[in-house]
């Protein structure tokens, strides 16, 4: 094969591996609670929340969580179903040292010690995103046998010389 040939494979690899961590992630994100530890025991509301929270550096306004966590419009700052979902993720979350912080009429934050907490009790979990399944490995464009680009590159190189 020539350089191109192979860059090309290579990049339909990368391609497909992406598509594979994107698919991994979206189902990690949804509103399971699948990317904080299970002994947190959050629902959907709190997992988006918390997220969100831990995403988002600096405080992070009421409006912003109540849009995120429900499809009921809020007309204030300051949103009852927020402050519920707040104060039920700090009673959960207080025993592993996490803490969220009320900025009045700014919102919430996670302070960076509570950040650190956070991302250490998902190391493993975020580790195990980022690899590749040896199911998706052999199912990678390079590795099948019946990869025809490279006579569709050089019927276009042909057609060009013509």
């Amino acid at each position: 094969m020539t350089p191109l040939e192979d860059e090309v494979l290579d990049l339909r690899d990368q391609v497909y591996e992406l598509l594979e961590l994107n698919r991994k992630l979206l189902e990690a994100v949804a509103p399971t609670g699948a990317i904080f530890p299970p002994v947190w025991q959050l629902n959907p509301q709190q997992t988006i929340a918390l997220a969100l929270l831990w995403m988002r550096p600096g405080p992070v306004q009421s409006r912003l969580l109540h849009a995120s966590i429900t499809d009921t419009p809020v007309h204030a700052d300051d949103s009852p179903i927020v402050r519920v979902t707040i104060y039920r993720l700090r009673q959960k979350l207080e025993r592993f040292g996490i803490e969220i912080k009320t900025h009045s009429g700014h919102g919430y934050e996670i302070l960076a010690q509570s950040r650190e907490i956070i991302a250490s009790s998902m190391k493993g979990r975020l580790k195990f995103f980022k690899t590749i399944s040896p199911k998706v490995a052999a199912e990678r464009p390079s590795q099948k046998i019946s990869n025809n680009f490279h006579i569709v590159l050089a019927s276009a190189d042909n057609s060009n010389t013509v």
